[in-house]
């Protein structure tokens, strides 16, 4: 896809730059994790095999072990309410129907609860939805 709109010289350098930095993000952070690449066994592993658990945890593993799994889940909703707002900032971005101001609301909302925010909203977002 990005070759594709970097070919297609209608996109500004600043948009190629953020599309090539979300999908690095997206592929180092999310697609690693799906499909268990090196990084994304090192994250997740732990919360499938027993034996490793017992291992990195110590004796308390499975308490341990259900804190993990419980903060991968709030780290997995929060990044699917920011990837929303990031399409949501987008189409408001592109077709200006009036929702900039309550977007930038969630935005630093969000940001001070969430690293992932705070670096979509520095990147892109501060820009996109000028007040």
């Amino acid at each position: 896809m990005l070759d594709r709109l970097k070919r297609d010289k209608t996109a500004s350098q600043d948009t190629l730059d953020y599309i090539e930095y979300v999908n690095d993000w997206l592929y180092r952070e999310l697609s690693g994790q799906t499909h268990l690449n090196v990084s994304g066994i090192t994250l997740r592993g732990v919360h499938f095999s027993t034996a490793e658990a017992k291992l990195v945890f110590g004796d308390d593993w499975e308490a341990k072990r259900n804190e993990k799994l419980e903060e991968y889940r709030q780290e997995q909703v929060w990044l699917s309410i920011i990837l929303m707002l990031a399409i949501v900032s987008e189409i408001e971005g592109h077709f200006n129907f009036g929702r900039n101001q309550k977007a930038r609301e969630v935005w630093t909302i969000l940001c001070k609860y969430s690293d992932y925010a705070l670096d979509l909203w520095d990147a892109r977002y501060s820009t996109v939805l000028p007040e």
